[in-house]
């Protein structure tokens, strides 16, 4: 008779030798629990599949395909999921503690109540994500594209998220306030919890407060400055493609070598005194 431990290892060969499929059935007849933990299945191939409470401590998950794919309570804790695709995938309650998404795309994902705490997911496609409860303390998210996530309640102190998208994004009942938020950007929909103001936080954004900020080199698409305050910022070689600046304060700032192109002003935009734009 095979040993449990036997098994496991067993289970764990086939999948790592890219009969992920096979083990999954195996595992699924002997009433196991899938225990994948350690081991690597990097470009693994499993959209749809069936992983909910599976052990993946530690696997490695790079550029893996998990579209669709039910991880509900699964562990995760110390994973690689860089390059990862999960558009639409189910993680409702997994566990991702320390986990590595980094330009991970979870177009759609359900992350209702996961746990991802200390995780990293730097430029990592979370548009329109549902992120309700989920635990973020101390996570980084910096270049982030949060557009349209529903992030009420999620937990965010200490989560760094310098650079993010948030427009239109759901940020009521969150503890935002503690987060860094320094080049993140919002829009006139971001919705934030009550009593925050996001003009006096670093963000960009409407009515920004950014007099002296440091842009050199920045990219901005389609970023809404109306009425921002940008005297005294440094815009050296910064890409400002279709900015809106309607109203916004410009004196004082540095034009070098910046693109402007197709960025939207008006009458009421004040610009340095030594610039006119056509």
């Amino acid at each position: 008779m095979i040993a449990m431990a036997d098994l496991h290892a067993r289970l764990k060969m086939l999948a790592e030798a890219g009969h992920i499929l096979q083990a999954l059935e195996l595992t699924s007849a002997l009433g196991m629990i899938p225990d994948f933990s350690g081991i690597d299945l990097s470009k693994m191939s499993l959209p749809g599949g069936k992983l909910a409470g599976a052990q993946l401590r530690g696997t490695t998950l790079r550029q893996a395909n998990l579209r669709r794919v039910d991880l509900q309570r699964a562990c995760l804790t110390d994973a690689d999921l860089q390059g990862a695709v999960l558009t639409r995938a189910r993680l409702n309650q997994a566990n991702l503690t320390r986990a590595n998404l980094d330009r991970g795309v979870l177009l759609a994902a359900d992350l209702q109540g996961t746990c991802l705490s200390h995780a990293s997911l730097r430029s990592a496609d979370l548009i329109r994500a549902v992120m309700t409860g989920a635990d973020l303390r101390d996570g980084c998210l910096t270049d982030a594209r949060l557009n349209e996530a529903a992030m009420q309640g999620a937990q965010l102190q200490h989560t760094d998220l310098r650079g993010a998208n948030l427009s239109g994004a759901d940020l009521r009942k969150t503890a935002v306030q503690s987060a860094r938020l320094q080049l993140a950007v919002y829009d006139r929909h971001t919705c934030w919890p009550d009593g925050f103001d996001p003009r006096h936080c670093g963000a960009l954004g409407p009515g920004a407060h950014l007099s002296g900020v440091n842009l050199r080199g920045a990219h901005l698409y389609a970023v809404d400055l109306s009425g921002a305050d940008l005297s005294g910022a440094d815009l050296t070689q910064a890409q400002l493609i279709r900015v809106r600046l309607y109203g916004a304060d410009l004196t004082g700032a540095i034009f070098r070598d910046t693109n402007i192109m197709e960025t939207r002003y008006d009458a009421q935009t004040r610009w340095p005194s030594d610039m006119t734009p056509t």
